[in-house]
């Protein structure tokens, strides 16, 4: 377009077009050459930076017609940042491309430029100053012979070239023969396996020896010069492109370009399926790759692992104590020393039995404040400083604010799905226009203005009573009605609000039968707590008997809160398995003392060098944990070693090391 074209100005060339500047134009070498050519020209002065290509190189061009024109080209962009250079596949037309391979590299004046094609003519390299520093393999255009180019834009300040250079017409060599090498194509490899291949030169004058003189063979294999055997074990997947020459002993050649792609092998995880667990049963399962090259990392991918099961990302072992029933399907990946990966889908079904509640507090003492005993605490900011007392071995609300205002506490444990708590209706109010008794579950927080969750609700009535489940919060006064239902309370029964192991299924019970049922999730939190809130009455509402299942079993110790777990008896040293692992940056360490010992804890690198003492001190008994950061640490392989010494007996010392993973 616009007679676009090129002219030589003060020694230099430069683009010309009629239409002025950010128009471009180009001229073509007009003579035929073939692959293993190169077309290289001086940079003699940038533009400034724009958005319009400084210069194209073109080569493999099948015509000189702009507009029919099909080859390739690098292209070089000047930038206010680094510079840009490209490969492009060109066509139908000198301006249509696509893009196969970017770099950015920053030029300056005097620097060379050059677009190299290889002996197979398909593969292209672009050089500075014969530095290769992009290179793209392409087959779509495969014209022989062919024609270099040069296209560049028109700007304000001129980009100037010099020294156009072109590979020349190979002489012929007297007394040279030519030179073949066999085969014509190489076989692929697998990672981890063995790789035993030959190329044979014939034709010239024995002996031979080979080399690479142009791209790289896969990783892990290496090509003998005196023989032509290609060997080794691939160590990554992927396809490398590279140029063998053979020289003969008269110092003739001869060169073929080969391909070979490396994929990775079947990596298969056994066993097919995953056996059910029950929550508070301990689990252990073991997943084992092969197939691939030992040793192997393993992660959950897709899905979660029941609550409770964590995977060990060295050995496959999947343990724990699970606790939330349901049905969990997740995508576990093993990754071999060779980074290839195999994965397999697995579903573990938790059954969840309701764990019945057992009698925790019968209010069998002295009339006092509720809060403060066995596990029992206000609920936070109620109004009135609203709570419940024991008053002649059973409980009923208290509030400075007197009669029809509500107090509460909560029960300071954190529980799950398949819990349930209940108490004895000891004395009916006789009052119909306030709420006896509301029984919460599901409860994040202890918070009056902030707390989720749901609770049962007993309105003692005129007639039959009313049961309803509530959807509860933002705080605990509010409230959607979720299910109701009419039922009429005596005294001495007993009231049961229990969450199934879905977390989300609530069941009221009335001395052990079901009364009303309500399914929701909108709050799905793991962990959380059950409290009790009643009004108070000119003739109190009382109740008796707390009961509450029981908490979780040592199997599913690792899901314990901390209060709880503090608690716990401790029969022996143990040091559990970091979590998470593999990590990145931060894990926690657990263990376990049965007495008053001096502890230290440390971390060595894979040389067994110490880098770091996150404990070194007096510790009493009791289950503890501490937290490392290993951000200012290098990826790979950690240990970590408890050494724990009796203050009662100093001569016995206990020692354990762990190994752990860091990946960033």
């Amino acid at each position: 377009p616009s007679n676009g074209s090129m002219a030589i100005v003060g020694g230099d060339i430069q683009a010309t077009s009629s239409a002025g500047n950010f128009n471009f134009g180009g001229v073509v070498w007009d003579s035929l050459v073939n692959s293993g050519s190169e077309a290289c020209i001086t940079l003699e002065r940038k533009s400034g930076p724009s958005n319009f290509t400084t210069l194209f190189i073109y080569a493999k061009m099948n015509n000189k017609d702009y507009n029919t024109g099909t080859g390739y080209r690098l292209r070089y962009e000047e930038l206010s940042g680094t510079d840009l250079l490209e490969i492009h596949r060109v066509g139908p037309g000198y301006a249509a491309f696509t893009l196969l391979a970017s770099a950015n590299v920053e030029l300056q004046a005097n620097d060379v430029i050059c677009f190299r094609i290889l002996c197979d003519n398909q593969t292209m390299v672009g050089l500075v100053n014969g530095t290769p520093v992009i290179q793209a393999v392409d087959a779509a255009y495969m014209p022989a012979p062919w024609y270099f180019a040069l296209r560049g834009c028109v700007f304000p300040t001129p980009a100037l070239f010099d020294n156009f250079m072109i590979t020349p017409k190979p002489p012929t060599v007297p007394g040279c023969p030519i030179i073949s090498i066999s085969p014509s194509t190489l076989p692929a490899g697998v990672t981890g396996v063995p790789y035993d291949q030959s190329v044979t030169a014939s034709g010239g004058t024995s002996p031979y020896t080979y080399a690479v003189t142009s791209g790289s063979l896969p990783p892990g294999l290496s090509l003998k010069a005196d023989s032509g055997k290609i060997r080794g074990t691939p160590t990554a997947a992927g396809t490398s492109t590279f140029v063998i020459t053979a020289t003969d002993a008269q110092g003739c050649k001869g060169s073929r370009s080969y391909t070979i792609s490396v994929t990775c092998p079947t990596i298969t995880l056994s066993p097919a399926s995953l056996p059910a667990g029950s929550t508070g049963t301990p689990y252990s399962q073991t997943i084992v790759a092969s197939g691939g090259a030992a040793p192997y990392v393993y992660k959950v991918t897709t899905g979660t692992l029941p609550p409770g099961l964590s995977l060990d990302s060295l050995s496959g072992a999947i343990t724990g104590g699970p606790t939330q029933g349901g049905s969990f399907t997740f995508t576990v990946t093993a990754r071999d020393t060779n980074r290839c990966t195999g994965q397999r889908s697995y579903t573990i079904v938790i059954t969840c039995p309701v764990v019945a509640g057992v009698l925790r507090d019968n209010f069998n003492r002295a009339n006092s404040p509720l809060s403060g005993s066995q596990k029992w605490t206000d609920i936070l900011n109620q109004p009135g400083s609203g709570s419940m007392a024991v008053v002649s071995n059973a409980i009923q609300s208290t509030n400075t604010g007197g009669n029809f205002q509500f107090g509460g506490v909560v029960w300071d444990s954190l529980v799950g799905g398949g819990t349930e708590v209940s108490v004895t209706l000891l004395q009916k109010s006789g009052n119909f226009s306030f709420t006896s008794l509301f029984i919460y579950a599901r409860m994040n927080t202890k918070d009056y203005n902030t707390g989720t969750g749901y609770r049962l609700r007993y309105f003692e009535q005129s007639g039959t009573d009313i049961l309803e489940i509530h959807r509860v919060g933002p705080g605990y006064p509010i409230s959607t009605t979720l299910a109701s239902a009419g039922k009429e309370l005596n005294v001495g029964d007993i009231i049961t609000f229990r969450v199934l192991c879905d977390n989300k299924t609530m069941i009221a019970l009335v001395n052990g039968v079901q009364v009303l049922q309500a399914t929701d999730a909108t709050y799905m939190p793991v962990q959380w707590m059950f409290a009790l809130r009643s009004c108070v009455f000119p003739t109190p509402a009382r109740f008796d008997d707390f009961k509450i299942s029981p908490p979780p079993t040592a199997a599913s110790s690792s899901q314990t809160p901390a209060e709880d777990l503090r608690s716990l008896t401790v029969t022996g040293y143990d040091l559990s398995q970091n979590y998470p692992n593999p990590f990145n940056p931060t894990t926690q360490f657990r263990y376990a003392l049965p007495a008053e010992s001096r502890v230290v804890l440390k971390i060595y690198n894979v040389l067994g060098e110490a880098v770091s003492v996150p404990v070194n001190g007096l510790q009493p008994a009791g289950h503890h944990s501490a937290d490392w950061n290993a951000g200012g640490f290098a990826s790979g392989i950690y240990f970590y070693s408890l050494e724990a010494t009796s203050i009662a007996d100093p001569g016995k010392t206990y020692i354990r090391v762990r190994k752990m993973l860091f990946l960033k």
